[in-house]
């Protein structure tokens, strides 16, 4: 029997140094959560993992991280570096891989796993709009899922 995955888009975005995140939760192909955010200050690197962190922390609240979950983001390389396959160098990427961390051991304590999977981003583009759109104070689209390979990142 397959299993029944919420699905969470979730993307960062840099400017002039300041961050912007975005994600939003898909249930049966239907956006039932969406945010936009400055994420305070940094560059794009730090903007995608704390989108991800942003990601997590939001099924967190919605169901205790009690329900399987696929999430999509658009960095290969944070997805190298969340699953081992690439070291973390930067304290301040390593302090969020260390919070995301925590809430993967709490999805698995609840027996729930956690997918990650790269998405090419071109399918964010929509997203990256409205996140541009966020930062000059405009509106925001929202996205459609286009899913490639599985990476599981439950511990």
């Amino acid at each position: 029997m397959e299993e029944t995955l919420i699905t969470v888009q979730a993307t960062g975005y840099s400017k002039d140094g300041k961050m912007y995140t975005s994600g939003e939760v898909l249930e049966n192909g239907k956006v039932t959560l969406w945010w936009s955010a400055r994420s305070g200050i940094g560059d794009s690197v730090l903007a995608k993992y704390t989108a991800l962190y942003n990601a997590l922390e939001t099924l967190d609240t919605m169901n205790g991280l009690t329900q399987p979950a696929i999430i999509l983001i658009d960095s290969q390389a944070v997805i190298r570096q969340i699953t081992g396959m690439w070291r973390v160098h930067r304290p301040e990427v390593s302090a969020l891989l260390n919070m995301i961390a925590i809430l993967c051991n709490k999805a698995s304590e609840n027996g729930t796993r956690i997918y990650l999977r790269w998405t090419p981003r071109k399918t964010f583009k929509t997203m990256y709009e409205g996140l541009r759109n966020a930062a000059s104070g405009q509106g925001h689209n929202t996205i459609s899922s286009n899913i490639s390979q599985r990476e599981d990142i439950s511990p």
